[in-house]
């Protein structure tokens, strides 16, 4: 479990400390011929400087470093291949992608969560402004479609964008730790795998012995309910599960949310779908800098929902919490529980 009241990881695999800027990694021509090529040339390249530095860390370590800078497109050139032999070994091929694309979106949107810190340290902040910025150039490129980063693009800004909402309503929030593997560990242990690809949990918020597993989904249009057409979306949506889909026995697996569960006496647990619009004059994007004092003030707009859906999703979670008190709803350790 990783409280993001915390530091991002300062261990040695953390490749931003290794570069004085390792935004120059991502500054080629998306047009070349034989780009991927090149880009997979400077990735092993990467890992080749690790291995020499750091010869004792594991092939996840080293892949993590690799993840910091080179994020979607990491996930594209680095996904695990594996022959179609067999229904199994095709699922375990899929679940190892989504493993590793879900871990480099917590570790951006950490990133970004950090950077927007009023104590950020601004070496660190303005690396990860310029990693974030190559991103929004490639993303709008043939090779960005190729490697599907405006995907990614959308889904780590929906995540901040919930994420920084939920804070500023006085809610602890904590993403799945995304901090790499061990030797012979194998990644259905990780936090990443237990909650979001095996539970569809991409952060869990809690307050006043409420805990809320969210799952974040950002989408930049949606249907106008009275002309049927497809608009920019402009609003927030909070779907609540039924009390029955969520207990105690089935987050069995999920690493580390019993440790959240088992700060109180008797929790009150409710899971949730939270969808966000993605457009830019509804979702923060990353604008121009040239000061010190721009750069701090663009991460802190970076993601940063509309103060109305901010304001929607913290009364929506809010009013859940007064509901249940309203009604006498038990905990977990009772015999009934309120989703």
């Amino acid at each position: 479990m990783k409280d993001i009241q915390e530091q991002l990881p300062s261990n040695t695999t953390n490749v931003l400390k290794m570069y004085e800027d390792p935004s120059r990694l991502l500054a080629f021509d998306p047009n070349a011929r034989n780009v991927a090529t090149s880009v997979e040339i400077g990735m092993a390249k990467i890992e080749e400087d690790i291995k020499k530095l750091y010869p004792k860390l594991s092939p996840d370590e080293r892949q993590f470093a690799i993840d910091a800078i080179y994020g979607p497109i990491a996930i594209k050139l680095s996904a695990f291949v594996t022959e179609k032999k067999n229904d199994l070994a095709e699922r375990s091929s899929l679940n190892r992608e989504k493993t590793h694309s879900a871990r480099v979106q917590h570790l951006f949107t950490d990133a970004v969560i950090q950077a927007s810190g009023e104590n950020a340290d601004i070496v660190q902040t303005q690396k990860i402004y310029r990693i974030l910025q190559m991103y929004k150039r490639l993303s709008s490129t043939e090779f960005g479609n190729k490697m599907e980063m405006q995907s990614f693009w959308s889904g780590i800004r929906a995540e901040i964008g919930v994420t920084k909402a939920l804070r500023s309503g006085k809610f602890e929030v904590y993403l799945p730790d995304y901090t790499p593997l061990g030797w012979n560990q194998d990644y259905q242990q990780s936090e990443v795998y237990t909650w979001d690809v095996d539970n569809g949990i991409d952060c869990v918020a809690e307050k006043e012995g409420h805990i809320f597993l969210i799952d974040v989904k950002g989408r930049k249009k949606m249907t106008d309910p009275e002309s049927g057409r497809e608009v920019i979306r402009n609003k927030i949506d909070i779907v609540l599960s039924q009390p029955y889909e969520v207990s105690r026995a089935s987050l069995r697996r999920a690493k580390g949310i019993e440790e959240i569960l088992s700060k109180h006496s008797d929790p009150v647990l409710h899971r949730m779908q939270v969808v966000v619009p993605t457009d830019e004059d509804q979702l923060g994007g990353l604008m121009p800098v040239e000061t010190q004092q721009q750069l701090k003030s663009a991460m802190r707009i970076f993601g940063r929902l509309k103060n109305e859906h901010a304001a929607g999703i913290i009364m929506g979670l809010d009013g859940i919490i007064s509901q249940s008190s309203q009604y006498g709803t038990k905990g977990l350790n009772n015999e009934r529980q309120v989703a």
